[in-house]
């Protein structure tokens, strides 16, 4: 198992007040939290673990293309 650094993490403040906004993209990181956490309120810590983990793949994807 990957042990994330949490400092890396988004701030929590952060994503909750993006959340209120409802921005496109992170509604959809919030439904997909949802659906893999089965609960209808992931905490901000689950949905910021899992957009560290996108940006993990976003820098691997990147870093292929170079």
């Amino acid at each position: 198992m990957t042990e994330w650094n949490h400092d890396d993490l988004f701030p929590l403040a952060e994503i909750k007040e993006l959340m209120e906004k409802e921005e496109e993209g992170l509604q959809t990181v919030y439904e997909m939290v949802q659906d893999i956490s089965h609960t209808d309120k992931p905490t901000e810590a689950e949905v910021s673990n899992w957009l560290n983990i996108g940006d993990s793949f976003v820098l691997m994807e990147d870093e292929e293309t170079i």
